[in-house]
């Protein structure tokens, strides 16, 4: 497999590079989410409670990017059956 050939989950199913951009998501926010703390506390450390809040929206992010794979098919389409991949002309 060619490193810019993409693997793609199909319809109601997960692929393994999902998950780890589901993390990356989840990551991502997370980041913003206590910088946005951190600067709402005048630039001291998040208390449990923004940490709390952190967890939740980095959770709430890497799961919407689950679920959102998990209902769209092979080309991106919400609820549609899989396109079959064209098959090379020789």
């Amino acid at each position: 497999m060619s490193a810019l050939q993409t693997v793609e989950s199909s319809l109601f199913g997960l692929a393994k590079n999902d998950f780890v951009k589901g993390l990356i998501v989840a990551v991502i926010s997370a980041v913003i989410t206590a910088l946005t703390a951190i600067i709402q506390n005048g630039g001291g450390l998040p208390t449990a409670n923004d940490l709390h809040y952190i967890l939740t929206v980095a959770l709430t992010a890497g799961l919407a990017y689950l679920g959102k794979n998990f209902v769209t098919n092979n080309q991106g389409q919400v609820l549609k059956a899989d396109v079959p991949p064209k098959s090379p002309t020789p």
